[in-house]
C-alpha cells in the first residue's frame, strides 16, 4: 500500500490467474501500432506528393499542404498521448543509474539536497 492508501500493482504481481498481470504490457501491439501510425502521419505531413504545377487550394484558410501538415501534427499529438497513457510506469521503482544526477563527490544529489525518494 502506498501512503495514499491505494493498492499498487507492479508488473510482478498477478491477479490470481496464472501468469496474468493486472497491468497492460507497455510493449502491447496496440501501442506499437499507434507509434507506427504516428510515423506514417509524419511521412504524410511532408508535401512531397504534390506536383510543382499543382494549383493552390485553400483548406481551413490555409494552403492545402499546410492544412494537411497541421492536421497530421494534431493527430500525432492525440495518438502520442493515447500511446503514453497506455504505458505502465512504476513511480515507486528506483531510477536506473544512468538517470540519477550525481554530484562531484559521487553522492546522489537528491539525497544530498534532502529529497526523499
Amino acid at each position: 500500500m502506498h501512503r495514499t492508501g491505494v493498492e499498487c500493482y507492479t508488473s510482478r504481481m498477478s491477479d490470481g490467474r496464472r501468469g496474468r498481470s493486472k497491468e497492460p504490457k507497455s510493449g502491447s501491439p496496440l501501442r506499437a501500432g499507434l507509434f507506427g501510425l504516428i510515423a506514417i502521419l509524419y511521412l504524410f505531413s511532408v508535401p512531397w506528393y504534390r506536383a510543382d504545377d499543382q494549383p493552390l487550394r485553400l483548406l481551413l484558410g490555409l494552403p492545402d499542404w499546410v492544412a494537411v501538415a497541421v492536421l497530421c501534427y494534431a493527430l500525432v499529438a492525440v495518438l502520442n498521448s493515447v500511446a503514453w497513457a497506455r504505458t505502465v510506469i512504476d513511480d515507486a521503482a528506483p531510477l536506473p543509474d544512468t538517470l540519477r544526477d550525481r554530484s562531484a563527490d559521487g553522492e546522489d544529489s537528491t539525497r544530498a539536497r534532502g529529497v526523499q525518494g
